[in-house]
């Protein structure tokens, strides 16, 4: 079967959600889109499909006797496919972007016809030399380690995060899996996190996915190291199936991944080295799965290793995110992922420079 791109997975998501005006929930789209010819993608990649939609404004959802209901908010009309994408409230409002990124954000918003299709480019990791590529300036650098400076500089690896576990882990857990597509509010992660046992009548993919992050995370701390057995370990845990997913697709794909995890190690600088997994591990995508989620948790190693703030993902927008990623699939350009990486961290050291005590009524109600 001819493999569908992702614009057309949206725009068939979309023309199933019209045909149901007064809302349709997931299992009954995924049925839906069975018929099609866009029917094989993960329940996982579909909720991120649905979210990603949902905060561009195209779709909206709500909870109706229990199930979560997706209605189109605006008609579906005619035109390019990747018109879908086009948010209503853009994120540009509050979070800067640089004039390469808007100039990628541009480029990934033409319709589909006017983009040219790529594969994989070995040569995009080949050519990063640890300690002589910089993707970030030294502006950006002396920046960053000015604000995520701690009062833990110097103690032993993971004391820092440690010290704001409780909260790093609902903080983490949440914003990742929210931006996989899971529609749990913050107070949810927690309640779960606390009793580590899924919610009733919330369908059970989701408090698995926390319950994935929250052992990760956990993993971590004890062992913020970058190398091939730590990142394969995070994976598993990450992973739905762990058993299975945590083989590499392929040979060639293993050869890839030692060399990206050889020059990730290599780089100096923990920030440099943080956006680096950022970029290079969802692009290689050396997993079946899980590989957005694995760079996100896997980006924190530097921070904990060296006791700076850690990076939570809390309160970035999706589409943000999702376009900073397409930048890198679609370009090899990093720029817009960039200026979401540093708006994220800026919110980040906001975030835990925040007394302790003060901690629990951040976000209760998102």
């Amino acid at each position: 079967m001819k493999r569908t791109t992702i614009a057309q997975e949206f725009d068939a998501i979309l023309n199933v959600v019209a045909s149901h005006p007064k809302g349709i929930g997931l299992l009954d789209i995924r049925k839906a889109l069975s018929t099609m010819a866009v029917g094989s993608a993960s329940l996982r990649t579909l909720q991120r499909r649905l979210a990603a939609l949902v905060e561009s404004g195209r779709l909206i959802h709500e909870y109706r006797n229990l199930v979560h209901v997706y209605k189109c908010r605006v008609p579906v009309l005619p035109g390019p496919v990747r018109r879908i994408m086009e948010p209503e409230a853009t994120y540009e409002a509050h979070l800067p972007v640089s004039a390469e990124g808007e100039e990628i954000r541009a480029l990934i918003r033409k319709p589909l016809a006017d983009r040219t299709p790529i594969g994989y480019d070995r040569k995009f990791l080949e050519n990063y030399k640890p300690g002589t590529t910089r993707y970030l300036s030294d502006a950006i650098l002396l920046y960053l380690h000015e604000i995520g400076r701690t009062a833990f500089m110097g103690q032993a690896p993971g004391t820092h995060a440690n010290s704001i576990l409780d909260r790093l882990r609902v903080d983490i857990s949440w914003s990742s899996t929210r931006l996989e597509g899971c529609v749990y509010t913050r107070s949810d992660v927690q309640k779960l996190i606390e009793s580590s046992k899924p919610h009733v009548n919330r369908y059970a993919l989701e408090p698995r996915m926390v319950l994935n992050h929250k052992a990760a995370i956990e993993m971590l701390l004890k062992n913020p190291s970058i190398d091939v057995a730590t990142i394969r370990q995070l994976h598993a845990l990450l992973s739905q199936y762990a058993r299975s997913a945590a083989s590499l697709k392929s040979k060639l794909v293993e050869k890839r991944f030692h060399l990206f995890i050889e020059k990730a190690a290599l780089i100096p600088d923990p920030f440099e080295q943080t956006f680096f997994l950022l970029v290079q591990l969802p692009y290689l995508q050396p997993f079946t799965d899980a590989n957005k989620p694995l760079s996100r948790l896997a980006a924190n190693i530097p921070l904990f290793k060296r006791n700076l703030c850690p990076l939570s993902f809390v309160d970035v927008p999706m589409l943000a995110y999702v376009e900073g990623t397409l930048g890198v699939y679609e370009l090899r350009r990093i720029e817009l992922l960039r200026d979401v990486f540093v708006w994220a961290y800026e919110q980040s050291c906001k975030r835990y420079t925040t007394p302790q005590a003060d901690w629990p009524g951040l976000g209760q109600g998102r």
